[in-house]
């Protein structure tokens, strides 16, 4: 696989072989339907079914899973049909619209262009039911004491061809969920779906508590052919119910571009590859200025000053006393996803703030073997990270909602959405796969079984930082602000003798 480990050296992000190949692959089997089934067969198949059927039900996205006396269409099928574009319907065609797990394939942009278009195509009191996977769901799942269900999600994912991982966790289910391998590129909730749907012009939206209870007779006996193997989406699949209203006056004609919801969505590949491009330019230039000599020179210098010694690895401009302070795009630049320049047992302590997220997962697992390897006997490693737990149980699983307040307005003023009205699938969506420029999310359950394979035999966490034992650090962490506090763990790994 020349390509992929290419793409892996030039850039440590897997995730764009997935998306480079999953691409062009895309575009290659659209150019060949749609030359096999082009438009005058595409426009003679549904001025046929339009004849025959008085109740006009469309399904979108259908892939195999074919219904009776719905027109079924994909974007590779017999009737090829691409949902981010205008549809070839006239005005009130169809009684139903039915899309199972196909719009968190699309762009948060294409998702709000769907749902004006499918309003337009509904007739009067109209429905359209869509089955996606649901934020709020995966969050009761993983991270509220769900063990029968969490292990069943967990199994289905461990099968799935590309994770060569022994044991999986949720944080690892839900990076690839939201991120890498299912090719989503956006995930929602009910609110942000609610939100969308109104602003769309749909009277009605409600969530149905039974995946199952689809209020069409033809979708029901379909699922009932084979109800054992969707037994996952139970768990982690929300269905909701739209209703265009009968009356014309109640339809709001609005612009979804211009709606007041957070527009930003998924950052397509080329732009992330130029920001790689960018952040390279920016790291030769650096390692230029400050080069190996000059590193070495001043790693020797603070190591012959300081008998406690202690370094701080840290992705910003942040610098402790008494520390060895490295980032990246430092005057002491260091590549925690390669081996770190140090002797073996050279520290007493380590203190990473920020930065393991920054890593892909197998570089994670390189950092800590190394970290072990130059920390001294009952040296210890303090972790700070972002925790998928913590995020998840503060957006959908605290029932007071105060961490939630805090988070979305940190994110509200950091983005200048002062008027704009965001929710918390905004917020995962966008940590993940956009501005943050993070690679993975990890929760103390993972971390612990690392932290272990690496060789480090007492693990723990805590959510106060006076408990960290440190004073320098313990000071700098007076300055956090309420949101970081919300959303970030510390971890304890020490090395015993």
């Amino acid at each position: 696989m020349f390509l992929k480990e290419y793409i892996l050296q030039k850039t440590q992000r897997e995730e764009l072989f997935y998306r480079v190949i999953h691409s062009l692959t895309l575009r290659l089997l659209r150019f060949f339907f749609l030359l096999k089934n082009g438009h005058y067969f595409r426009k003679k198949i549904i001025k046929e079914y339009l004849k025959k059927h008085e109740v006009k039900k469309l399904h979108v996205g259908s892939g195999q899973f074919h219904i009776n006396n719905f027109l079924n269409t994909d974007i590779f099928g017999k009737i090829p049909l691409d949902i981010t574009k205008k549809m070839p319907f006239k005005d009130e065609t169809f009684d139903l619209i039915y899309s199972s797990h196909v719009l968190e394939h699309i762009t948060l942009e294409d998702f709000k262009f769907f749902m004006q278009e499918s309003l337009r195509l509904l007739k009067r009191g109209g429905k359209q039911i869509i089955q996606m996977p649901s934020l709020e769901k995966m969050a009761k799942v993983l991270y509220q004491n769900n063990e029968t269900d969490k292990k069943l999600v967990l199994e289905i994912y461990k099968k799935r061809k590309h994770v060569k991982e022994k044991k999986v966790f949720a944080c690892d289910y839900i990076n690839s969920v939201i991120n890498l391998n299912l090719d989503h590129k956006y995930l929602y909730d009910y609110d942000l779906v609610k939100c969308i749907s109104k602003h769309a012009g749909y009277s009605k939206v409600l969530k149905i508590p039974d995946n199952f209870d689809l209020h069409d007779e033809d979708i029901k006996n379909k699922f009932s052919e084979k109800r054992i193997h969707y037994r996952i989406w139970d768990i982690e699949t929300e269905t909701y119910l739209l209703e265009k209203p009968f009356l014309e006056q109640n339809i709001k004609n609005k612009n979804l571009k211009k709606a007041s919801v957070y527009n930003k969505g998924y950052i397509d590949i080329e732009l992330k590859y130029l920001k790689n491009i960018k952040f390279k330019i920016i790291k030769f230039c650096h390692y230029f200025k400050n080069a190996h000599f000059i590193r070495k020179r001043k790693i020797k210098k603070y190591l012959k000053i300081y008998k406690i010694k202690k370094l701080h690895l840290v992705y910003n401009n942040q610098y402790l006393n008494g520390f060895l302070n490295s980032s990246i795009l430092g005057k002491i630049p260091i590549d925690i996803s390669k081996k770190l320049p140090f002797k073996d047992k050279t520290f007493d302590l380590i203190y990473s703030n920020q930065i393991i997220e920054k890593l892909h997962f197998r570089d994670l697992k390189r950092f800590l073997r190394d970290s072990y390897r130059i920390l001294k006997e009952n040296g210890l490693h303090i972790i700070q990270t972002i925790s998928f737990e913590k995020l998840f149980k503060s957006l959908y699983l605290d029932k007071d909602n105060k961490n939630k307040e805090i988070i979305l307005e940190n994110y509200k003023r950091k983005n200048n959405l002062k008027k704009t009205e965001v929710f918390a699938s905004n917020v995962i969506n966008d940590i993940i796969n956009t501005s943050y420029g993070f690679n993975y999310l990890y929760d103390f359950d993972l971390i612990y079984y690392l932290s272990k394979n690496a060789g480090f035999r007492k693990i723990y966490k805590s959510n106060d930082n006076n408990s960290v034992p440190d004073e320098v650090i313990k000071r700098s962490l007076t300055d956090y602000p309420d949101y970081m506090n919300v959303i970030t763990e510390t971890y304890f790994l020490q090395k015993l003798s």
